[in-house]
């Protein structure tokens, strides 16, 4: 006995599968890429730790980038299994939360900056 949700169509697109052959070859473009920026990210924290900088907001602004990157993957699992959408939420709401985390981090680092420069 064979299942229908596994047979392949001529264009390369399985049976409800809702994402193109073309958007998932972009999407796997933006996944591999995450490696990149995870890379250039961690770089940029390890030398910002190392040159005692206080407040850097480049391991939340990476985090942010990565998630960011990996949501049209999750909106193509989303559109074919509903359970792919809380995948989708979750990814959302830690998008919410580095924003939050870089917005106070920039602020407190001006803090600091106007109160080293009224001393």
């Amino acid at each position: 006995m064979t299942s229908n949700s596994h047979k392949t169509y001529s264009s390369g697109k399985k049976k409800g599968d809702k994402c193109s052959p073309l958007v998932k070859k972009i999407v796997r473009i933006i996944h591999f890429s995450t490696f990149l920026v995870f890379i250039i990210g961690a770089y940029l924290e390890v030398r910002s730790i190392q040159e005692d900088q206080k407040w850097s907001i480049y391991l939340p602004l990476v985090l942010l980038l990565m998630v960011a990157m990996t949501i049209p993957s999750q909106i193509c699992v989303g559109l074919n299994d509903k359970d792919g959408w809380l995948s989708v939420g979750g990814s959302v709401i830690s998008l919410c939360s580095y924003i939050v985390i870089i917005v106070l981090t920039i602020k407190k680092k001006k803090e600091e900056d106007d109160k080293k420069q009224n001393t």
